[in-house]
């Protein structure tokens, strides 16, 4: 099926996206990896990394850090573990109690060494709720965060999607603005990135059913959200529905894009196995997962390239992307030209815009190269592509000893 579907896209791809870089042969050079951040306690609870960088050419970097006793006695409030159950079932789950806070870094001497200049405190049963990868630098230097509201039940703040500004290097945050109608539907974001035209376009998760909805019931029903803004954040447009009605289901919220030549955007998701989709018992004519978090087993990576229409876009080729399951997809599209795919599972490359991959080597390492959990990748002027993530999974809090890492490499033709 995969090969089958592989070819296919190919075939109805063409040329579009293709470059020079496809006839280049290229391999990983100048390999670094080293810790750059540990909790103040061990084990550590630091992961979730964003990473961008600033005009003056400063490394960023974001992350979720939760500090306090491993074992507590506290309990998130009745009406709090209906809206989620696991916490019921998974009592180390309960974050209540704990020291949470989103941590914000800066390098100066390219990622030499490390200041913490910002930490944005939250509260609630939920260990996190701004993962990284939903910043982006404006205009004027200010950056802008989003947040998911949802997994804030005992704040006074929107309970979906909402974005934040900084214009102090990220150390206060202005009031929250509103993404979609919260009364009617749940967002949430995974991904901010800048177009070459100077739009910026956000995407990830839009389940129709309101934000007080059970988590159960949020989950199972995710499609993929793309929305633009054309003023750099202040507003945005209605989402795009690029799937056919009939294919919107069976999707995680989380996928990210890579910005082609042509103004084409590669993606890649993930999915449920649509072999692994049953009939919705509540809706029927829906697919949806058998349990609303699928396990890994039945993920898959999807790819699909959005063509360009005007200032929207149409889906063009798709079908089951070459790799195994890995997290948030993170796409790199580099200066060199091709497109990297960077996970657990090592790095894959294309220079024809995902029609053809191949894996990305690196001679001068012993084992293979693969990232930390949830890679988020930069690419400096200097072609230095920096690589961040963090030890372990999405672990409960205290069962692992979790660090922030950094990894850099080059491109280099062989």
């Amino acid at each position: 099926m995969k090969k089958l579907a592989l070819l296919l896209l190919a075939i109805l791809a063409g040329p579009s996206g293709a470059d020079e870089s496809t006839s280049i042969r290229w391999v990983g050079d100048q390999v670094t990896r080293r810790t750059i951040y540990h909790s103040p306690q061990t084990p550590g609870y630091t992961c979730w990394l964003g990473a961008w960088i600033m005009p003056d050419k400063s490394l960023m970097i974001s992350f979720t850090q939760n500090t306090g006793p491993v074992d507590r006695t506290g309990r998130a409030p009745a009406e709090v573990l209906k809206k989620f159950p696991m916490l019921i079932e998974r009592p180390k789950r309960d974050a209540m109690g704990l020291k949470k806070a989103n941590l914000y870094m800066r390098s100066t001497d390219r990622g030499a060494t490390w200041q913490l200049v910002g930490e944005a405190p939250f509260d609630g049963p939920l260990a996190y709720c701004a993962p990284g990868g939903q910043e982006a630098v404006l205009n004027d230097g200010s950056v802008l965060r989003g947040v998911f509201g949802y997994f804030l039940p005992t704040m006074d703040v929107p309970q979906s999607a909402f974005l934040q500004r900084s214009t102090d290097g990220c150390r206060t945050w202005s009031k929250p603005q509103i993404l979609g109608d919260p009364s009617k539907e749940t967002w949430r974001l995974t991904r901010l990135r800048r177009l070459r035209d100077g739009r910026l376009i956000a995407t990830g998760g839009r389940s129709r059913v309101p934000s007080t909805s059970p988590i159960a019931q949020v989950w199972r029903i995710w499609e993929p959200l793309l929305i633009v803004s054309e003023d750099d954040g202040r507003t945005w447009s209605s989402p795009i529905d690029f799937l056919p009605k009939a294919e919107n289901q069976g999707w995680l919220e989380e996928w990210d894009t890579a910005e082609l030549a042509s103004g084409d955007l590669l993606c890649v998701f993930r999915r449920v196995n649509p072999d692994k989709l049953i009939d919705d018992p509540a809706y029927p004519g829906r697919k949806v997962a058998r349990t609303w978090n699928p396990s890994p087993k039945d993920q898959i990576r999807w790819q699909a390239v959005l063509v360009k229409d005007g200032k929207t876009w149409r889906l063009g080729p798709n079908g089951p992307a070459p790799f195994p399951h890995s997290g948030h997809p993170e796409l790199l599209a580099t200066r060199e030209g091709p497109v990297l795919h960077i996970a657990t599972s090592g790095v894959d490359l294309t220079g024809d815009g995902g029609q053809t991959w191949s894996k990305l080597s690196f001679p001068h390492l012993k084992d293979a190269y693969r990232s930390r959990y949830y890679p988020k990748s930069v690419q400096a002027d200097d072609g230095t592509i920096y690589v961040f993530g963090h030890t372990g999974g999405d672990d409960d809090f205290g069962s692992r000893d979790q660090a922030v890492f950094m990894d850099t490499f080059r491109l280099a033709r062989h």
